[in-house]
């Protein structure tokens, strides 16, 4: 993988077109991206913010198998639960909407605000615990931080949904249930 070559394509657009790549697979790389949102090669940790950034936005996640895509290049990485993690929240007014705009932002840059095409959803983990997440492309996703996820709580509204009271978010004029309060 040439990452000089690939730092240039992706300075000169705004996103990866990775939807568009389908290099031949050339097998696994020793990249894993443990759930607390770090990135290890070969049992290290890659502490280059710059080229941590540049990885992430080379992600193609087909089937439930992630994979690093140039294209050129298709190499299999070690993903452990989400590739990001969100640990940012901006409330943003829009005298337009019925509720100010709430935006995250992922540990490697991503901007997102939440919405249709960018919900935000709460699973419920093995051990009954919420575990909300939010798609930043495609078929990717990240996973909120606890901060993150308490600064939601505070913000949200109760609603009766069949007899059970939830936690709803709004960004603009869309909710976003938070789950059960019981």
């Amino acid at each position: 993988m040439d990452l000089q070559n690939l730092q240039q394509i992706l300075e000169q657009q705004t996103e990866a077109p990775v939807h568009l790549w389908d290099p031949k697979y050339c097998g696994e790389m020793d990249l894993t991206i443990k759930a607390n949102g770090s990135w290890w090669y070969m049992g290290s940790e890659i502490t280059r913010k710059r080229l941590v950034n540049l990885f992430s936005r080379v992600i193609k996640k087909e089937k439930q198998q992630y994979y690093l895509v140039t294209p050129v290049e298709k190499l299999k990485i070690t993903v452990e639960e989400y590739p990001f993690i969100a640990n940012w929240l901006e409330i943003v007014e829009d005298p337009k909407q019925p509720h100010p705009w709430l935006t995250l932002k992922t540990n490697v840059g991503d901007q997102i605000k939440l919405n249709k095409e960018y919900p935000l959803t709460v699973e419920t983990d093995s051990n009954g615990f919420p575990s909300p997440i939010v798609r930043v492309r495609a078929n990717l996703y990240a996973k909120l931080s606890r901060p993150v996820f308490y600064e939601l709580v505070e913000l949200a509204e109760s609603w009766d949904n069949n007899g059970k009271l939830h936690s709803r978010v709004y960004s603009g004029a869309i909710g976003f249930d938070l789950g059960s309060q019981e």
